[in-house]
Order: C-alpha cells, then sequence, then structure tokens
C-alpha cells in the first residue's frame, strides 16, 4: 500500500475570479480554448504541463476557496488523458493496484495532487456522473451501458462515504484533501455541489453553436489546424491544433483524413501542439475502444493500453 507522504514541489493555482484586476476580455479567450468557464478550467493549463514533471503536484486548497476546477481537472486527467469513458471502473481498478503508478506520469501526477481522495471522485460518478459518462461515450461510435447508481437509498450513500473515508485513513491521507473529498461527497438533498455533470462536456465537444452530436466529425476540425505524416507506414501523425476544446474529435478527424476511414486499425499515434500552449503528448486511438488515450510512458509493468482498458 503506497502511503501519502505529500512529497514534492508543490505548484499553487490561484483562482483569478471575481477580482477587479482580472480581464474579462482574456477570460472570454481563455473560456473558449478551454471550452469551458474559467472556475471549471483553471488548473487545466498548469494540471497538464506538469505530467511529466516527476514527484510534483498541484498544491490543495482549502474546502471554503475550493473552485470547481479541483474536481474538474482530474475528469479530463482520466477521461481525456487515459481515455477512460467510466473513470469510475477505472478508478477502482488503480485503487486494487495499491494507486501504483510506477512508469505512468499521468497518475503519478494525480496522485500526488489528489492522493486517495481520488476514490471521492470514483463516489461523486456513481452518483451523479451521467453527465461525464454520456459526452465521453458520445465520442466513439459504440453501445455502451454506464454504470452510475443513480437512486440509491441515503443509507447506501453513507456507506459509501464511510468506505471513502476510510480509505483516505488508511493511506495515510488526512487534512485538506481530506476536507475536499468529504464536500464533492456530501449528497445532502441530492445535490451536486460543484456542478461537474454541467460544465465537463463544453471541453469535450468544440463549443460552437447547433447540434454539436449530429455534424460529422470533419466539421469540428479548425481550417487552421495543421496536420504531418511523421512515419506514414506505422501510423504516426503530428498535429498543431488551435485550442483545447474537441482535441479528441479534432484527431478522430485527422487520423480519418490520413487513413480514408474514421477508424483504420486502432493503432493511429498523434503527436499533439496546441497553438499558445505547446505541446500535450503522444495519443494512440485503443482498436478496441476507438478511444485517444495518452502514450507517454516509461516502462512498466502495465502498458499504456492496459491502463486504457481499466476504465473501459
Amino acid at each position: 500500500m503506497r502511503k501519502f507522504d505529500g512529497s514534492g514541489y508543490e505548484w499553487r493555482v490561484e483562482a483569478l475570479v471575481d477580482r477587479k484586476d482580472h480581464l474579462r476580455s482574456g477570460r472570454a479567450e481563455f473560456e473558449r480554448f478551454w471550452g469551458e468557464q474559467y472556475e471549471w478550467t483553471s488548473m487545466l493549463p498548469t494540471a497538464w504541463k506538469l505530467i511529466d514533471s516527476g514527484d510534483v503536484r498541484i498544491k490543495a486548497p482549502s474546502a471554503a476557496e475550493c473552485e470547481p476546477s479541483w474536481w474538474n481537472t482530474p475528469l479530463h486527467l482520466l477521461g481525456l488523458g487515459l481515455g477512460w469513458t467510466d473513470i469510475a471502473k477505472g478508478i477502482d481498478a488503480w485503487e486494487r493496484t495499491g494507486f501504483r503508478t510506477e512508469g505512468q506520469p499521468l497518475l503519478n501526477f494525480v496522485y500526488n495532487t489528489w492522493g486517495p481522495s481520488i476514490a471521492a471522485l470514483g463516489l461523486w460518478l456513481r452518483i451523479y456522473g451521467q453527465g461525464v459518462v454520456e459526452p465521453l461515450v458520445a465520442l466513439r461510435d459504440r453501445n455502451f451501458v454506464s454504470r452510475p447508481l443513480g437512486n440509491i437509498r441515503a443509507k447506501e450513500v453513507q456507506m459509501m462515504q464511510d468506505e471513502v473515508i476510510e480509505l483516505m485513513r488508511n493511506y495515510g491521507h488526512d487534512g485538506k484533501r481530506l476536507a475536499l473529498a468529504e464536500k464533492i461527497i456530501e449528497f445532502d438533498g441530492g445535490y451536486d455541489n460543484f456542478h461537474l455533470s454541467l460544465h465537463f462536456e463544453g471541453s469535450i465537444w468544440p463549443n460552437e453553436e447547433g447540434d454539436l452530436r449530429s455534424r460529422e466529425v470533419e466539421d469540428f476540425l479548425d481550417d487552421d489546424v495543421e496536420c504531418y505524416e511523421l512515419y506514414p507506414e506505422e501510423y504516426w501523425f503530428e498535429a498543431h491544433l488551435e485550442r483545447y476544446a474537441g482535441f479528441h474529435v479534432q484527431l478522430n478527424a485527422i487520423a480519418a483524413g490520413f487513413t480514408g476511414e474514421s477508424v483504420f486499425n486502432g493503432k493511429e499515434t498523434v503527436r499533439v501542439f496546441i497553438k499558445n500552449f505547446g505541446y500535450l503528448g503522444n495519443f494512440t486511438r485503443h482498436p478496441e475502444t476507438q478511444r485517444w488515450y495518452l502514450n507517454n510512458l516509461e516502462d512498466s509493468e502495465y502498458s499504456a493500453a492496459d491502463v486504457h482498458m481499466w476504465g473501459n
């Protein structure tokens, strides 16, 4: 069992919301780039940049000042980084390994930052996660049976809350992250405290007008996107995107443009760069799930494809 000792360098993400010196014009551009309101996306630039930085973490805010981005960020890293459609299932599988992170930079960063409190996010997903599961499922053309528990009884909720708190204590976890975990799993009145289920989808689909899911995937490819074949025989490509919002959809369009099919053999890999952000990572599409997952791994017992399947 890996103890959560909180070691490593800490980065603090300052909340700028409602400060008088915050530039509204800059905020609007920020939100278009990341696909959702600032309160839900403010940590994303820092988190994506720190994934490959070793033992660093983002410092936890107090429960009183917690912005929704504290809990929305791991949804992005696990759902869009690892390609997990059922994030709760993936967290469960990860926990069964003892939260091992060897050779897995993204999981290492997630554990350094959230520790075993990430189990609280899994519990939240089982109750309120339909709004997160549905847009992730819509990224691939196949049927999928989600596992949110729906209308469970208050007694069952309390039992699961107790299990999450006990898990964190067993891993030597307390302090601010414990308070933040308790806050997200407060289910009094059946209320989603952080509105994550309403503010996740905007980053999945490009924030345009109209019925997005009825449009062709190529419609989401920005005019200024640049794509290159690096090693055509190995289906390796490079893409320079205009924004983060909808990048999975744009990867589908790019792969289709090079292969002539919406899915070729599921082994395409794209080096992804985003304008005004930089390198996001190498993303590979899995042949079974047809989902993209981050493939920036070191030597590990579990391959990137193995970890991807934990949440699918």
